[in-house]
């Protein structure tokens, strides 16, 4: 089914269920959404432990790290 079908589907619905697949993408954008920051997370996670992450509290040196 193309992207234009589907759209036409969805056009052809009643309010409600207009606002019930709303509702539904709405769930699955932030679904995908905690997903995508559970993925950096571990990343993160990932790099601390290989010694890739700068840490300082000197907002100079911070500016500094940010420009490389």
């Amino acid at each position: 089914m193309s992207y234009t079908e589907i759209a036409e589907e969805i056009y052809s619905l009643d309010y409600e269920n207009k606002l019930e697949l709303k509702t539904l993408i709405e769930k699955y954008l932030i679904e995908d959404r905690r997903k995508e920051i559970l993925l950096q997370h571990q990343e993160a996670i990932k790099m601390a432990k290989n010694g890739e992450l700068v840490f300082s509290g000197n907002t100079y040196e911070l500016l500094s790290i940010l420009e490389q």
